[in-house]
């Protein structure tokens, strides 16, 4: 029996780097606000009824 993989997903702003005749001004990168991803429309219709040892159990509707 295979094992799960827990899969993560993080989109994010990539940062670009422009180099030019001027002084680069160095500051820290913006906070990150993580978003939700909308879920797949073909996936099967499934509903959560509980958690064991941090793995959701799901019913098919």
């Amino acid at each position: 029996m295979p094992e799960q993989v827990e899969r993560i997903t993080v989109t994010s702003i990539m940062p670009f780097i422009i180099i030019q005749d001027e002084h680069l001004k160095i500051r820290p990168l913006t906070e990150f606000h993580p978003q939700a991803i909308k879920p797949r429309t073909d996936r099967v219709k499934t509903k959560v009824i509980g958690t064991l040892y941090g793995e959701n159990i799901e019913m098919i509707l």
